[in-house]
């Protein structure tokens, strides 16, 4: 599926949607409201794509319980496969530790 004609249909669906009930019986206003539509800025904003950028790594579990900042056993709480409290803990962003 191709995000931008799925984007078109759906903007041309809104159009049609919104011309059943939409009539100006002000022939300037009617046409701003049409020049609007056609121009794409009065029903939607253009598409916005951001980048993720990647968190920065932070300190490991073994050094947080280390400074006494964790409960020894956190780590078996935090693990790569959920539920199973002997399987290797994550490794936490900077912002999580």
């Amino acid at each position: 599926m191709n995000p931008f004609t799925t984007l078109d249909h759906v903007q041309d669906a809104y159009k049609r949607y919104v011309h059943t009930f939409q009539q100006f019986r002000n022939p300037v206003i009617d046409a701003w409201v049409q020049d609007r539509v056609q121009e794409g800025t009065l029903l939607w904003r253009d598409p916005y794509i951001e980048l993720g950028r990647r968190f920065k790594p932070g300190a490991g579990f073994d050094v947080l319980v280390e400074e006494g900042a964790l409960h020894p056993e956190t780590p078996k709480v935090f693990t790569v496969e959920d539920g199973n409290r002997e399987a290797a803990p994550i490794k936490p962003y900077k912002h999580q530790s």
